[in-house]
């Protein structure tokens, strides 16, 4: 890890992805405007003071949006490599305590759907 920090490349990708997830964490304190409120008058404004990435063809603050919907894509991540981690984990211990030749078929199986 000091090795990555030391990098200027790796502290930033580092402090990027802290970023990415502090603001997604932390969006409901970070954006003074409800994501799907819908705001017929406030429609196509620009970036400004009050909507830092502007706002969309219903009226809706984009800064909000991306910072909220940062919070799902962050759960689908957790949630797909956890349950990853259970299959493969389940996968490596059947390979590993049972018969060679169980192994051996696990092995060409996992070899052939890599090749694709």
């Amino acid at each position: 890890m000091m090795r990555v920090l030391r990098e200027p490349l790796g502290a930033f990708g580092i402090a990027l992805v802290l970023l990415m997830v502090g603001g997604a964490m932390f969006a409901d304190f970070l954006t003074s405007f409800d994501p799907s409120r819908i705001s017929p008058r406030d429609r196509f404004q620009g970036p400004s003071v009050e909507h830092l990435l502007g706002t969309d063809h219903l009226g809706r603050d984009l800064f909000s949006r991306v910072l909220h919907g940062g919070r799902i894509a962050l759960s689908v991540a957790l949630f797909a490599t956890a349950t990853s981690l259970a299959i493969g984990v389940v996968l490596g211990l059947v390979a590993g305590y049972g018969p060679r030749w169980l192994d051996a078929v696990m092995l060409l199986l996992f070899d052939s759907i890599k090749s694709f």
